[in-house]
């Protein structure tokens, strides 16, 4: 894992496995095609604020975007 892609990923394979949904009805519930879902899925497609907003609607637990690290200046 390498991209915050990968840990969207996870978390919704992880919600996908405790709620016993599958992917059609995920894309569904999301509003978007399968095949936009499964691209985004495995990083053909990059996911958007709104997805991860969705995605936190319905209970997937979206990982928090990494911070940027600040200089510290002495």
């Amino acid at each position: 894992m390498n991209n915050y892609s990968d840990f969207v990923y996870l978390a919704v394979k992880r919600y996908m496995r405790n709620t016993g949904v599958s992917s059609a009805y995920l894309a569904k519930r999301l509003g978007m095609e399968r095949g936009t879902f499964y691209a985004r899925m495995h990083g053909r497609r990059k996911w958007t604020v709104e997805d991860l907003q969705r995605l936190s609607a319905i209970g997937v637990d979206v990982p928090r975007l990494p911070q940027p690290r600040r200089a510290s200046y002495v």
